[in-house]
């Protein structure tokens, strides 16, 4: 089995839920700094096209996959020794969380919309009571100029959105003090309520994405109707020259 699987340039670790979580609280326990991403199709073309968002996913501790794209591409690419497990990220927060709760961590969630940012305090509070949350800034307030004191918190949740949330993560997850640190995209307006999951049907078969796009059309077509037949063309392109770097 290989322990990190290389697509379209990037390395990303083969790893289930369990495995991640264990090693989330190795470097909390052992105070060592540690920032991870979990990526999509999406990001990742993102970054062929944005030199800045690349060098900053390659400066991450580790990435790691979010939802069916990545898993089928490994498939492709290297059949059985492909990813062991699909990983879903906004499956993961709300596992982050409860063993934040069983191993008492602390927390700071640093994006989502105002609404979310003012609801996740008492959503987590009533959740995972042995979680602190050591404060809640939505993605509104962020400032360029400003540095952030984010009370010496376990984990970081950062939802500022893709490229924002990735550049600031790579440029300073090393200065902050919080341990960890995790990209999550939307991740904090789902767990605050804000946004819908699709039904545990839809997630079991991988179409959360299908879901997402009748949800919210306007803005996501052009990910997922156009974004998705260009991530196959290239993994289809990387399949038949064993060596596809061209980005």
């Amino acid at each position: 089995m290989l322990n990190k699987i290389k697509i379209l340039g990037f390395e990303i670790r083969n790893s289930n839920e369990n495995e991640l979580i264990k090693k989330i609280e190795k470097q909390i326990s052992e105070k060592n700094k540690y920032v991870l991403h979990h990526i999509n199709p999406h990001i990742i073309l993102s970054a062929i096209k944005n030199n800045k968002l690349k060098k900053a996913l390659n400066s991450f501790s580790d990435l790691y996959l979010d939802g069916i794209g990545l898993f089928i591409a490994s498939k492709i690419l290297y059949g059985k020794f492909g990813f062991k497990q699909r990983m879903t990220g906004t499956d993961f927060y709300s596992s982050l969380l409860r063993s934040a709760n069983k191993n008492k961590r602390s927390i700071f969630f640093f994006g989502g919309s105002v609404e979310s940012s003012e609801r996740i305090t008492k959503i987590v509070n009533s959740t995972y009571p042995n979680v602190s949350v050591k404060g809640a800034i939505s993605r509104n307030d962020y400032n360029t100029k400003e540095f952030y004191n984010f009370n010496e918190a376990d984990i970081l949740f950062v939802g500022l959105g893709s490229p924002l949330q990735e550049i600031w993560a790579a440029e300073n997850f090393k200065k902050i003090d919080a341990t960890v640190t995790i990209c999550v995209g939307s991740g904090i307006d789902y767990l605050s309520g804000i946004y819908k999951r699709a039904p545990i049907t839809m997630r079991k078969w991988g179409l959360e994405w299908f879901w997402r796009l009748l949800y919210d059309p306007k803005r996501l077509w052009r990910r997922y109707l156009i974004g998705n037949f260009i991530f196959i063309h290239k993994i289809l392109m990387q399949k038949v020259s064993k060596n596809y770097e061209n980005f």
